[in-house]
């Protein structure tokens, strides 16, 4: 018994001079301060991937919303120079129904005075058989004219189909490609009706005269409208050139002046001035034009700007446990915002297939033009939390 406590005192001091379980420890905490910093790197570097995928999609978001609606304006477009076209056919037909009848009373009564010239008279037979060609020509044509006006009718009725169901494909497709690209909730902002803006306006046969006697109104010599497509020179529709090439084939001096030239311009241009006056006091039928009611270029201009805001859903968020505590705080990698804008190179109109969209800053959120309209409130706040990382991005940026 005496022994023991000697031999605990022995065993003490050489437990005190053990240092062996200090490097166990040190190791401990080592390994778990690694692992930690090892779960912020993994969860940041995650976060920071996502946001570039979560941007890239709201990039390509906004950009095929801009591209919807500018292929939109651009098969209205087509609509309404294939109506310019038909509007100039059946004015050329009614003209030529009148004109040409008036020319044979008038050469019928110039080979009257011919007397016994026999050359006169041969003459005046050959003209007037080409005159008689030229008749039978527009009646059978004068047939179709019924069609013609029965398919700008129709032009009329597709163009406002596109224009009504443009704004929800613009979202539809908006949000499929947010979708197929980041898994992400999207909007595209504003919002009128059941989709962003589509500012286009049903006109009358009267928007369509003008430009088919003068074409699409571009100040470039090669617009992708009337110039460029269709051959037509700067400044001339469909029914001016139309015109011009008819009274290119009179190419006999007594027929061209009997019948498209003389004065006041010949029977057929008289004729066809008052096809032109009768026919574009008409409601029907219409093309679509560019903008709203009492709406001004630089407002359209605005308007064709759609804003993509994209918020990353709940079930892929894909950030690894721990990710209240190891959530980087400067990044905020469940929205991302884009914009695009839709615009015209050539020719600011309705009569020019030249519409194209492209990305541009997200300016909607400065000049507050996309809180315009109401929406349902996640998208609200959605839009806030875009409004904040802007400033945000803005004060990093600087």
């Amino acid at each position: 018994m005496s022994r023991l406590p000697a031999l605990l005192r022995a065993e003490g001091t050489r437990l005190d001079r053990d240092e062996g379980g200090q490097i166990s420890a040190l190791a401990v905490l080592g390994a778990t301060a690694l692992a930690c910093l090892l779960l912020w790197v993994v969860n940041t570097g995650y976060a920071a991937t996502r946001k570039v995928q979560l941007q890239n999609a709201a990039d390509a978001s906004a950009l095929s919303a801009g591209m919807v609606v500018a292929r939109g304006l651009n098969v209205i477009s087509m609509n309404n120079v294939t109506e310019t076209q038909l509007l100039a056919v059946a004015l050329v037909i009614s003209a030529l129904q009148q004109a040409l009848p008036q020319g044979m009373q008038t050469l019928m009564a110039e080979d009257a005075l011919c007397g016994p010239v026999v050359p006169c008279h041969a003459f005046y037979a050959q003209q007037m058989f080409a005159v008689e060609g030229l008749q039978a020509v527009a009646s059978g044509l004068s047939a179709a004219t019924p069609a013609l006006w029965a398919a700008m009718s129709a032009l009329g009725s597709v163009s406002q189909v596109v224009a009504t169901t443009t704004p929800p494909m613009t979202l539809a497709t908006a949000i499929s490609i947010a979708d197929q690209n980041a898994g992400a909730l999207a909007m595209v902002l504003p919002v009128v009706g059941v989709g962003p803006p589509f500012p286009v306006t049903k006109g009358t046969t009267r928007d369509l005269c003008s430009p088919a006697k003068y074409g699409s109104g571009s100040s470039q010599p090669k617009s992708r409208g009337y110039e460029l497509l269709l051959g037509y020179p700067a400044g001339k529709g469909p029914l001016t050139k139309m015109a011009e090439d008819l009274s290119n084939l009179a190419v006999i001096p007594t027929f061209a002046s009997n019948v498209f030239a003389g004065v006041g311009g010949g029977y057929f241009q008289i004729a066809l001035d008052r096809q032109y006056l009768s026919v574009c006091g008409r409601s029907s039928p219409f093309p679509f034009l560019l903008g709203k009611p009492g709406q001004s270029e630089q407002q359209t201009r605005l308007e064709l700007r759609y804003l993509a805001v994209l918020q990353e859903s709940r079930a892929n968020k894909g950030i690894a446990w721990g990710s209240t505590v190891f959530h980087s705080p400067w990044l905020d990698n469940r929205l991302a915002y884009a914009q695009s804008k839709v615009y015209n190179s050539s020719s600011f109109d309705m009569f020019t297939q030249d519409w194209r969209a492209k990305l541009m800053p997200a300016d909607r959120l400065d000049d507050g033009t996309a809180l315009a309209s109401p929406w349902t409130l996640p998208h609200s706040e959605a839009l806030e939390r875009a409004a904040l990382f802007g400033q945000r991005a803005r004060l990093l940026n600087h």
